[in-house]
């Protein structure tokens, strides 16, 4: 993945010193064994949030059978105290989705420690808490868009569900201009709905990332991705949808939403999810 060059400004990338790369060329394979240090660095994380993991052979291994797999893809020297890194995260589920699927986190640090613990930090509130409700019979953190599947004469044979991840939003200058509907978790997916129908109709386990940013000239740049994989069909979309943002400067929205085939609705009584 990379960065839009703005970002990639405002993340410092002039004037550095890269001192490991691996952002191109053949990408290791979903269930490649992760950095041990990156591991142990989540492991802790998880531990001080109050779950369980283990670390063996080269994967961390959730309470919840989630496996973990993380790998540096880029660490870079911006000068004195300020590092800019990059991870790759792989993760499978046994039952929901063994085949598993890849994200990256970028970040910045004082030291290059302090900028692989902020990547991990990033992916736990963004992801984590979406992967960790994707394995649930019912979600109870994330809100729920939820769509029946017919069956046979047409009874409901299960459900298609989006669960929608928290938002990551970054705005230069405040306006004062309100939106006609502030940004919230049902945006993107609200946006694209029309637009996703063939992935709404497969069973397949999906995990997409939405990222649109605008630089202070107005320029636009859009990266949406799922299960890692380059969505081009979104990509007009979400660039007229940021063309109605109010001009605030520099600004980025983020989110990762997860969407997935259960034979139980989010809507019944048991769960304690917001649903949409």
């Amino acid at each position: 993945m990379r960065l839009p060059r703005f970002i990639q400004t405002l993340f410092g990338k002039q004037h550095s010193e890269s001192r490991t790369v691996n952002m191109s060329g053949n990408q290791p394979g979903i269930h490649q064994e992760g950095d041990p240090l990156l591991l142990e660095m989540l492991r802790t994380a998880l531990t001080a949030q109050g779950e369980s993991a283990t670390v063996e052979n080269g994967f961390l291994q959730a309470s919840n059978q989630v496996s973990v797999s993380m790998l540096a893809m880029e660490s870079v020297a911006l000068g004195a105290d300020r590092h800019r890194t990059a991870i790759r995260v792989s993760v499978s589920h046994p039952v929901w989705f063994p085949e598993g699927f890849t994200e990256y986190q970028h970040a910045l640090g004082k030291t290059e420690t302090d900028a692989f613990a902020a990547c991990i930090q990033q992916w736990l509130a963004q992801d984590w808490i979406v992967i960790v409700d994707a394995v649930r019979e019912q979600p109870k953190d994330c809100a729920v868009i939820e769509l029946p599947v017919a069956g046979v004469e047409n009874q409901v044979s299960g459900y298609r569900q989006i669960l929608l991840g928290p938002v990551a939003h970054l705005v230069q200058t405040q306006s004062g201009k309100k939106e006609e509907h502030p940004f919230c978790p049902c945006c993107f997916v609200t946006e694209v709905m029309d637009h996703l129908h063939k992935e709404l109709q497969s069973q397949a386990f999906l995990g997409i990332r939405f990222f649109v940013s605008r630089d202070q000239h107005g320029k636009l740049a859009v990266d949406c991705r799922c299960n890692g994989e380059n969505l081009e069909a979104l990509v007009p979309v979400l660039t007229k949808y940021a063309e109605r943002w109010p001009q605030q400067g520099l600004e980025f929205r983020k989110q990762f939403v997860v969407v997935r085939t259960s034979a139980v609705s989010s809507k019944s009584p048991q769960t304690g999810a917001a649903n949409a």
